[in-house]
């Protein structure tokens, strides 16, 4: 249960990354070229910064542990932590576009 909660914390930093880019009409084939995407077109602008790319590339490394690696089994802090992280860069995002939609 706690690798389908990192695997779901991942997908909603990753897909509400996806959705800032659609604000330029941006989008990319691969994690790593979303991550890089918004690197380009976002890091330094309003809030964002490097730790914003930093926390997404962690929380793919926990998926893809969670995924991949045989009896992987986080504790269940770390997967609170993960959860809380993903609503906060999730929350971050909404801000954002609502702002940049409303101007």
């Amino acid at each position: 249960m706690e690798n389908k909660a990192l695997n779901s914390a991942y997908y909603s930093i990753f897909h509400s990354m996806r959705a800032l880019l659609a604000l330029k009409q941006l989008d990319s084939k691969t994690h790593t070229g979303v991550m890089a995407l918004i690197s380009q077109h976002y890091v330094g602008v309003a809030e964002f910064d490097r730790d914003f790319v930093r926390d997404a590339m962690a929380a793919q490394r926990l998926r893809q542990n969670s995924d991949c690696v045989d009896f992987f089994e986080p504790e269940l802090e770390l997967v609170t932590e993960q959860l809380d992280a993903a609503r906060r860069f999730v929350a971050k995002i909404r801000a954002y576009a609502e702002h940049e939609l409303r101007s």
